[in-house]
């Protein structure tokens, strides 16, 4: 017999950091919180939340601690190893897992309970290695490194095969996977609503006075990582004073390279015209500051993860120039906007900068591309469509008033994208 509201429980690869001094109280970021919320909004039953504790803090900016009571689903703190688990994915309608070494197992779990299992994924094989490339140096080091990811890559795809489905998160991750779970679906990941998107006024206005020769507002924000490249954006800076261009650079965030990052900016001579602006609240400051006053978003991510970075700048209407990685290209392809140069090549990607400079008339044609793509995942479409999916893999339940189903879109042309094996 069918049920009316259906059961998903989610096993995400973040851990809840536990304080045992407040107990009933946990921390997570707020992108992930604000991601949970949704699923508990849009979902049209009940949502757990199986994740794992740590007593260990990570490197995200935007840590939160919440009372676990008074959240809009269920939290259960647990260990993807406890034999125990088995009896949480009974309770299921489907299961949303993630692709991770520690989740290889969840879908041959769910086919012994009768549960569908979806998959998340984020990260390529090709995008793991390079994120390994950025943090070690060590020849030896990174060859055993690249021996456990690759049998590790082996463990998802087999696990995958079990599944009724995958989310691919970027298109690096889509392509791999393509064909081993029941369903793929491609969609592009942001937290910005659409209400909160720029418009083309937004555009206009800033870019009013462009064309008068003023010096270009640069800018990026993120965590100051090498794998994200921050590394690379005074060279950039220096680069570009060495052609001549004008321009400001404003740098927001933190991480393990930003003293080092003031140092090099005060070297090479760049405290004029490049600024570090720490981290600053995503809502209230940084989305308004970027939508109002920066003409191009530079980017030297060197791995292809599918960062928010992208949809969340092109949200603003404003384009981007960057490292020329899996997940960049394949949003420009999509996008039809921005601008990919080669890998870790700064004087190269100053180069671009440069002639955007001489061409201005650019920047402003993708901007409005650029806010057109994002529109078109906006955060609350985006779930929608991830829902849709995932309901669509369920098991039977009767629809409601509550919640009408939309027709889960299959065209890579279309904003989302699901291909069937």
């Amino acid at each position: 017999m069918s049920k009316k509201y259906p059961h998903l429980v989610i096993l995400p690869t973040i851990k809840a950091m536990l304080d045992r001094r407040e107990s009933g109280r946990v921390v997570l970021t707020g992108k992930f919180l604000t991601g949970m919320a949704l699923y508990a909004k849009k979902w049209p039953g009940d949502v757990t939340l199986l994740i794992q504790g740590s007593q260990l803090p990570d490197s995200n900016l935007d840590h939160e601690s919440v009372a676990i009571d008074d959240l809009p689903y269920h939290l259960k703190v647990v260990n993807y190893n406890d034999p125990k688990l088995l009896g949480d994915l009974a309770k299921a309608d489907v299961v949303l897992a993630s692709v991770s070494w520690q989740q290889n197992h969840i879908s041959s779990l769910c086919q012994q309970v009768n549960v569908p299992c979806v998959y998340v994924s984020e990260y390529a094989f090709e995008t793991r290695m390079q994120i390994e490339k950025s943090r070690v140096n060590n020849k030896l080091v990174l060859l055993r490194r690249w021996l456990w990811n690759r049998k590790h890559e082996a463990l998802h795809r087999k696990a995958l095969s079990l599944a009724a489905g995958l989310q691919a998160n970027g298109t690096p991750t889509y392509n791999d996977y393509l064909g081993l779970a029941g369903d793929s679906l491609l969609y592009f990941d942001s937290r910005v609503h659409r209400q909160d998107m720029a418009t083309q006024d937004d555009i206009d206005i800033r870019y009013a006075d462009l064309h008068k020769g003023r010096p270009m507002r640069l800018a990026f924000s993120g965590r100051l990582l090498p794998m994200k490249g921050t590394d690379d954006l005074p060279r950039i800076a220096k680069a570009l004073k060495d052609l001549n261009v004008p321009f400001y650079m404003d740098i927001y965030g933190g991480g393990e390279l930003e003293t080092t990052m003031f140092e090099q900016i005060r070297k090479l001579g760049l405290t004029d015209c490049v600024n570090m602006c720490g981290v600053v609240d995503f809502a209230r400051e940084l989305l308004p500051t970027i939508k109002r006053e920066i003409d191009v978003f530079v980017c030297p991510h060197r791995q292809g993860d599918p960062s928010c970075t992208y949809l969340e700048t092109m949200s603003c209407g404003v384009p981007i120039v960057g490292y020329g990685n899996a997940a960049f290209c394949g949003v420009t392809e999509h996008a039809g906007a921005g601008w990919v140069t080669p890998m870790n090549k700064p004087e190269i990607l100053a180069k671009q900068i440069a002639k955007l400079h001489e061409n201005r008339r650019t920047i402003v044609e993708h901007a409005t591309r650029s806010l057109q793509f994002a529109m078109n995942h906006s955060f609350d479409d985006t779930f929608s469509r991830r829902v849709d999916h995932l309901l669509m893999l369920a098991k039977p339940y009767e629809q409601n008033g509550d919640h009408e189903r939309t027709q889960v879109k299959r065209s890579m042309r279309q904003e989302g994208s699901v291909a069937t094996k």
